[in-house]
């Protein structure tokens, strides 16, 4: 008697074990869904002016910036706080050199995103992924103004 009992218990703590750690997983997907952007257009940005711009380096920043300037409705904040939206650019990767002649130039790939944070959620409005022998934080932050103002009208 005490061997069925006992093996009835380890069935018993096995199934257990094994509803614990389907909980467990269960709890894990949904932190994981959590942590998921979620998708719009540009048109979630209509009416948005205030800029919050983060990249890898100061150089990246400054020529964002700069690109910026010429978009007069679009101030830049100094904290995520102030911010209506939040753009993003960051190198991806090199797609090796571009040789002209005997000139070569490396020629990397940069990715901006533009999105907001509501409710802790990230919804991307819009992005964009660039390699270019031209500096691409420019190129793309010149398409991402293109692309807000023809989302605004």
């Amino acid at each position: 008697m005490k061997i069925k009992v006992l093996t009835v218990a380890m069935i018993l703590a096995s199934f257990g074990l094994v509803l614990v750690h389907c909980g467990n997983i269960r709890a894990q997907q949904s932190s994981n869904q959590d942590k998921l952007p979620e998708y719009g257009d540009i048109s979630d940005l209509k009416g948005m002016t205030k800029v919050y711009v983060s990249t890898e380096t100061t150089q990246v920043r400054r020529y964002v910036l700069d690109e910026l300037k010429k978009d007069k409705a679009l101030v830049v904040v100094p904290s995520v706080e102030d911010a209506d939206f939040i753009l993003e650019c960051a190198q991806k990767e090199s797609m090796g050199n571009f040789r002209m002649g005997s000139v070569a130039t490396e020629m990397p790939t940069f990715e901006m995103i533009a999105y907001t944070l509501r409710s802790g959620r990230h919804r991307i409005a819009w992005s964009k992924t660039k390699n270019s022998v031209r500096y691409p934080p420019t190129l793309l932050t010149g398409d991402f103004i293109a692309a807000l103002k023809k989302g605004q009208k």
